[in-house]
C-alpha cells in the first residue's frame, strides 16, 4: 500500500481532466482527491502500489481529447487512510501557469442535442460541455472556475447544477454550462431567444447585413450567394478587394463550392475550426474574393452558427465586425456606434466577451497546414519549449500578437491586429498586455528594436530584439534546432544601419546572428506611401538599373525625388521587390486596398505555370543582385506571357536562395517572414534547398509573418544574459 501526490502540468483545465482522473481512480480502487489550482491539476491517490502504477499509466496515455499533459511529478506522501476519492474545489491562490484552453468548436454530442426536438437544449445556441465551447474569451482570471468567468451572473437551474456536480457527466464542471431556462439569451431589438434568431435569418434571406455576436466578437453576416448584397457590404465597410471569409453549413455544402484536399478537410473540421484557405471551385460570386482563386472557408463552430446555417440552407460571408485596421467589436453599443452605417441589424446576446478573439487562419503548404493567424481555437496555446519562465514578448506593429514563457513553454496569444496610433487600437493592445501580465506575472518584457513602434511605447526597462532575428528564433524554437541559415524575407524591419531590412540571410542562433547576405537595395519613393502604391516601387527598380520607365503616374516628380534622395529611404525588402515586379507585370493596382495585395496577385498569377527561364540572382560581396533578373524580366515581355514571367521570377529567387545556402556551412535553412506565406515561393525554395543537400524549415504552428514575432522575442530573451 502507499500514497502519492501527483502534479499534472499542461493544458488540463476546462477539458474534463478532473472527471477523467476521478473515473480512473475509481476504476483502480484508489482513494484520495483531485483539484484545479493555478499551476494545473493537483491530486493524491492512495491504495495498492500496483494499482497506483496502473493509474499513472492511464493518466499519461488516456487523457481527454483536448488535454495536453506536459509533465507528471510524482511524490510519495504519508498514508492517511481515505475511504473515498473526491473532486475538491479549487483554491483561490496567486496567478499561476495553468494551461488556458482556447475556445473550442461545438462537439458532436452537443450538436446532436441542439438538433434533437426531444432534448431540453433543442435549438439552444449556448449549448456546451467540457469538450467544447467558450474558454479564453470568457475567462476573468485563474483558476478556471465559473465564478472567474463571465458566466458568473447566470445561476444554474437544478438540472444544470446536477450535471455540473456529477463527476461522470460530460458537463461536470463545464464552467459555461447552461440551458434555455438559466443561461444567456439572444436579442434582436425587443425580440428574445429563438424569435430573435429566426428574425435575423429572415433579414439574411432578404439580402440584409446582420452583425452577429459570436464567441470572440461580432461578425458581419450576409448571403454569400447574393452578389448585390456582397457589393453593398464592401461599399459600406470600405473593403474594396480584400477577400471575405465564407461559412458553410456543413462539409457537404463546402464541397459544392470549394475543392478541399484531405489536409484542408482535416483542418476545417478540427476542434479549432479555423478559416482554411482553399481553392474556390468557381461557383461563388467573384465579389467574395476578386481576382483570387482561393476562398477562406470555415464551418460553424458554435450552436448559434450551426442552427443559423442549417435554417438558411445557403453559405454566408462571416467577416469581422470592425473598422478596417481596428479591433473586432465585442459589445453591441460599440458595434452600433462604429458599424451602424454597415449593418442593418444587430443580433446580440447577454454573455459578456471578456476579450476579443479573431478567427484563426491556416493554409496548406506541401503536406501540412501552416497557421497564418492564431486566434479562436488555437490561442492561447504552447508553440515551443522554453526553459526560462516569465518573459513577455510584445510583438511587432502589424499583425501583432503577444507571447509569454511559462511552464517550460512559450504560450502564443491570439491575434490582436495592427497597433496604430488610433486610440481604440492602442487601448485594445494595452488591455491585452495588462491581461497577460495579470495572468502570467512576467518579470521581463521584450520589444522590437524599431524606436517608433506603438507596441513598445508603454514598456519600461524592456529588452530590445531585432525584428528579423525574432523571426529566425521563432522558427528555430518550433523545430528545436540551435543554428540555421535564416532566410528572412518580409515587408520591412528596423535594420539598425539606417536602412530598412527585409531581404536578409542570417547565420543565426537563438542568442545571436550574423548578417551574411541581403538582397540588393533600392529606394522607397515617398517612404511609406510607396507601400500603398506599387508603381512607385516599380519606378525605383527601373531607376536603379537605368531602364526607361513607362506608364508610371507622376513619373517626372518621382524621378526628381529619387535624384535628390528626397524621402526615399533605402531598403533590402523582398516584400517591396515582389510589389514592384507585380506592378511591372501588370498585376498590381495603382493603389493597394490591403497589405500584401500586390504580392498576392503576383503569386496567384504564377500559380502552377511553368516559369520562363530567367537569370538567377548572384551573390557578390554579400549582396544578392536581382538586377539581371529584372532586366531580363522587363525585356522578355514580348517573348513570354506575364503569368509565365511571374512564375519564372519566383523560380529564379528560389534558386538564388539555394545558391546562397551552398556558400554557408549550415545544415538547416529557415524560410521565415511574411514573404514565405507565398506558397509558390516557399515550396520552390524548399525543393531547391533539398536538391543541394540542405534541410528547409518553416514555421507551422507559429505564424510566419509578424504574428510570430513575439514568440521569437521570448526565445531570444531566454537565451540572453539580459534575462538572467
Amino acid at each position: 500500500m502507499g500514497r502519492r501526490r501527483i502534479r499534472v502540468r499542461g493544458t488540463v483545465q476546462g477539458v474534463g481532466f478532473r472527471p477523467f482522473v476521478y473515473r480512473i481512480a475509481r476504476a483502480h480502487s484508489l482513494c484520495g482527491w483531485v483539484l484545479n489550482d493555478t499551476d494545473g491539476v493537483l491530486l493524491e491517490v492512495e491504495g495498492e502500489l500496483a494499482q497506483i502504477g496502473a493509474f499513472l499509466g492511464a493518466l499519461e496515455s488516456g487523457a481527454p481529447p483536448h488535454a495536453r499533459v506536459d509533465a507528471l511529478e510524482v511524490t510519495p506522501v504519508t498514508e492517511i487512510n481515505d475511504d473515498i476519492f473526491e473532486i475538491r474545489p479549487s483554491p483561490d491562490a496567486r496567478p499561476g501557469i495553468a494551461g488556458i484552453l482556447p475556445d473550442l468548436a461545438t462537439c458532436d454530442s452537443c450538436r446532436a442535442e441542439v438538433f434533437d426536438p426531444d432534448d431540453r437544449r433543442h435549438r439552444y445556441p449556448f449549448t456546451n460541455c467540457t469538450q467544447c465551447g467558450p474558454r479564453f474569451s470568457i475567462l476573468e482570471r485563474l483558476p478556471y472556475d465559473r465564478m472567474h468567468t463571465t458566466m458568473a451572473p447566470f445561476t444554474m437551474c437544478a438540472l444544470c447544477q446536477a450535471e455540473y456536480d456529477d463527476p461522470v457527466n460530460r458537463r461536470f464542471h463545464a464552467q459555461p454550462n447552461a440551458c434555455p431556462d438559466c443561461g444567456p439569451q439572444l436579442a434582436l431589438g425587443a425580440m428574445r431567444g429563438d424569435a430573435a434568431l429566426r428574425a435575423s435569418e429572415n433579414l439574411l434571406r432578404e439580402g440584409q447585413i446582420v452583425a452577429v455576436k459570436g464567441l470572440g466578437g461580432f461578425h458581419l453576416l450576409v448571403n454569400a450567394l447574393d452578389r448585390n448584397a456582397l457589393l453593398r457590404l464592401r461599399k459600406r465597410k470600405g473593403r474594396e478587394t480584400k477577400p471575405l471569409a465564407v461559412m458553410f453549413g456543413d462539409h457537404g455544402q463546402l464541397s459544392e463550392f470549394c475543392d478541399a484536399s484531405e489536409v484542408e478537410h482535416a483542418a476545417v473540421t478540427s476542434a479549432a475550426a479555423p478559416i482554411v484557405l482553399m481553392r474556390n471551385s468557381g461557383r461563388l460570386p467573384d465579389a467574395i474574393a476578386p481576382s483570387n482563386p482561393l476562398v477562406g472557408a470555415m464551418l460553424p463552430y458554435t450552436p448559434l452558427h450551426h442552427i443559423l446555417l442549417r435554417d438558411l440552407g445557403f453559405p454566408v460571408v462571416a467577416t469581422s465586425a470592425n473598422v478596417s485596421g481596428l479591433p473586432v467589436c465585442t459589445d453591441v453599443d460599440t458595434a452600433r456606434a462604429l458599424l451602424g452605417h454597415v449593418a442593418d441589424a444587430f443580433l446580440d446576446h447577454d454573455r459578456a466577451i471578456r476579450r476579443p478573439v479573431e478567427d484563426s487562419v491556416v493554409r496548406q503548404y506541401e503536406d501540412d497546414v501552416v497557421v497564418l493567424r492564431r486566434g479562436r481555437g488555437l490561442a492561447p496555446g504552447p508553440v515551443a519549449r522554453c526553459a526560462r519562465a516569465g518573459i513577455l514578448g510584445r510583438g511587432a506593429q502589424l499583425q501583432c500578437a503577444l507571447a509569454v514563457s511559462q511552464g517550460g513553454a512559450v504560450i502564443a496569444g491570439p491575434h490582436i491586429g495592427n497597433v496604430s496610433d488610433d486610440v481604440r487600437s492602442i487601448e485594445t493592445f494595452e488591455a491585452a498586455v495588462a491581461d497577460f501580465e495579470a495572468l502570467f506575472r512576467p518579470h521581463l518584457t521584450v520589444v522590437d528594436r524599431h524606436p517608433d513602434y506603438t507596441s513598445r511605447r508603454s514598456a519600461t526597462s524592456a529588452m530590445e530584439v531585432q525584428h528579423h532575428h525574432a523571426h529566425a528564433a521563432a522558427c528555430m524554437a518550433e523545430h528545436g534546432v540551435e543554428r540555421v541559415l535564416a532566410v528572412v524575407w518580409d515587408g520591412s524591419g528596423y535594420g539598425g544601419d539606417g536602412t530598412i531590412w527585409g531581404g536578409e540571410f542570417f547565420d543565426a542562433t537563438p542568442s545571436s546572428f550574423v548578417r551574411v547576405a541581403h538582397l540588393r537595395q533600392f529606394s522607397l519613393v515617398g517612404g511609406e506611401v510607396a507601400i500603398r502604391e506599387p508603381g512607385r516601387q516599380a519606378l525605383a527598380l527601373l531607376w536603379e538599373l537605368d531602364l526607361e520607365p513607362s506608364q508610371i503616374d507622376h513619373r517626372v516628380f518621382l524621378e526628381r525625388m529619387l535624384a535628390a534622395d528626397l524621402n526615399s529611404p533605402r531598403t533590402s525588402s523582398a516584400g517591396r521587390l515582389f510589389d514592384a515586379v507585380s506592378s511591372l507585370l501588370g498585376f498590381a493596382p495603382h493603389h493597394v486596398s490591403f497589405d500584401g495585395e500586390a504580392a498576392i496577385n503576383l503569386e496567384h498569377a504564377a500559380a502552377a505555370n511553368r516559369g520562363a527561364l530567367l537569370p538567377t540572382p548572384q551573390l557578390v560581396d554579400g549582396v544578392l543582385d536581382w538586377g539581371p533578373l529584372i532586366r531580363a524580366l522587363v525585356g522578355s515581355g514580348k517573348a513570354a506571357s506575364a503569368p509565365v514571367l511571374a512564375a519564372g521570377f519566383h523560380d529564379a529567387l528560389a534558386r538564388s536562395i539555394a545558391e546562397v545556402a551552398t556558400q554557408v556551412d549550415v545544415e538547416h535553412v529557415a524560410l521565415v517572414g511574411g514573404c514565405f506565406q507565398n506558397r509558390r515561393l516557399l515550396e520552390s525554395a524548399a525543393a531547391e534547398l533539398r536538391a543541394v543537400g540542405r534541410k528547409p524549415l518553416w514555421c507551422r504552428q507559429i505564424p510566419p509573418g509578424d504574428g510570430g514575432i513575439a514568440v521569437g522575442q521570448v526565445i531570444v530573451a531566454a537565451h540572453s544574459s539580459a534575462s538572467i
